[in-house]
């Protein structure tokens, strides 16, 4: 089966608690898919080290870092997490259920 993305968000240098909860879902449906867990992050400043900070809790992770990208915004996100899931061969995405999660997922292309 293929990997499971999971989208992480952000605050300052380190992944918001939300996102660690969706680290665990991810990882418990990896295990039942098989795959492996991939965390993608995205945003302007701080984007290094939150995507290490994931790396703690995940084998991969996949850093998308652009100043255009410091508002949350489905519309630049979305393509984003669709080329991650793209690039990770993953047959699933997890996001958190507050924003910018909720806004994102229904708008990345299957």
């Amino acid at each position: 089966m293929g990997a499971v993305v999971v989208f992480c968000e952000y605050s300052g240098s380190a992944l918001r608690p939300a996102s660690l909860h969706a680290i665990a879902a991810a990882q418990a449906l990896a295990s039942h898919h098989g795959g492996q867990v991939v965390a993608v992050v995205i945003g302007g400043a701080g984007v290094a080290a939150a995507a290490q900070d994931a790396g703690r809790y995940v084998p991969r992770v996949i850093a998308y870092q652009d100043p255009r990208l410091d508002s949350p915004l489905a519309e630049t996100y979305s393509p984003l997490l669709a080329a991650a899931v793209k690039t990770a061969g993953a047959t699933a995405l997890v996001a958190t259920p507050p924003p910018p999660g909720k806004d994102v997922l229904p708008r990345a292309p299957a």
